[in-house]
């Protein structure tokens, strides 16, 4: 099996191709955000494209079940050498000659639309010249039509549509591959867990802070529905005020959600506190 391959380019872990990004979601129920602009349409933030950029967490349990290949980018590619200015310059002049031809091709078949309406107009001409049967009308047309596909011009070169990869279509060196995801501290250790810990009772999870929280928790495709928890990760025998606590059930009314307050225990099982606001009557 073929492992999704993840461009690490400094701290950020990033997917560009489209069919990984499918399977990732689908299969492995894993979101990410899209960060990349749209060709089309690149002056606006409303749909973005690739590259997926991952969460930490998300990276971290992907390489831990063995379902990517996690590879470190170079930053700063050095110039191509003569050799693959080459090689560009042929794919370029091969790309102009396959598109040349579909070019033709597609004025070709403007042209046979046409046919009917030459012919009506040929036919009319014809009319004052009786002598003139339907063969050699018809030879007429075949004639006419033979000298139009003689005059389409070649597509102009400035007209040429260029491939443009959206992942690095030449490594200068071979990618150092990674194998873990550093964990700085105790609390970046709990958000994995927690995540990891979620993901696996069936959750989507993605980043949750637009919400004030590290996660928010979908009980299916969040394109299909509305987040049930925000996830906030503390460490082990942290210390909470009213203060904070009054604010976390504030954040959970105002957003129609439930707050789950995320801690690993001392023998590193994920354990959860849920704040809901409830009003005394």
């Amino acid at each position: 099996m073929n492992k999704i391959k993840i461009r690490k380019l400094d701290e950020n872990y990033m997917v560009w191709n489209a069919s990984d990004i499918i399977e990732l979601r689908n299969k492995h129920r894993i979101v990410g955000s899209l960060i990349g602009c749209l060709p089309r349409i690149p002056r606006q933030n409303q749909q973005l494209g690739r590259p997926l950029l991952l969460l930490r967490e998300e990276a971290a349990l992907l390489i831990k079940r063995d379902i990517c290949q996690v590879l470190k980018e170079i930053s700063e590619p050095t110039n191509p050498d003569d050799k693959e200015i080459e090689e560009f310059k042929i794919k370029r002049d091969q790309l102009y000659h396959e598109q040349n031809i579909l070019a033709k091709e597609d004025r070709l078949k403007e042209l046979e639309k046409l046919r009917p309406r030459i012919y009506e107009g040929m036919k009319r001409k014809a009319k004052k010249d009786s002598n003139i049967s339907s063969e050699k009308l018809e030879e007429n047309v075949n004639e006419k039509m033979k000298n139009l596909e003689k005059r389409i011009d070649n597509l102009p070169e400035s007209a040429q549509m260029l491939q443009i990869p959206t992942a690095c279509t030449r490594l200068i060196e071979a990618p150092e591959e990674i194998n873990t995801v550093a964990i700085t501290d105790k609390l970046d250790e709990t958000k994995i867990r927690v995540f990891e810990d979620l993901h696996d009772r069936g959750y989507f999870l993605t980043n949750g802070s637009k919400f004030g929280g590290d996660f928010l928790v979908y009980p299916g495709d969040p394109c299909r529905y509305h987040s049930h928890y925000v996830v906030i990760c503390l460490e082990n025998h942290a210390k909470i005020s009213p203060q904070q606590f009054s604010t976390y059930s504030r954040l959970a009314t105002i957003v129609k959600k439930t707050i789950l307050l995320s801690y690993l225990k001392d023998d590193y099982t994920v354990h959860y506190i849920s704040l809901n606001w409830a009003g005394i009557s």
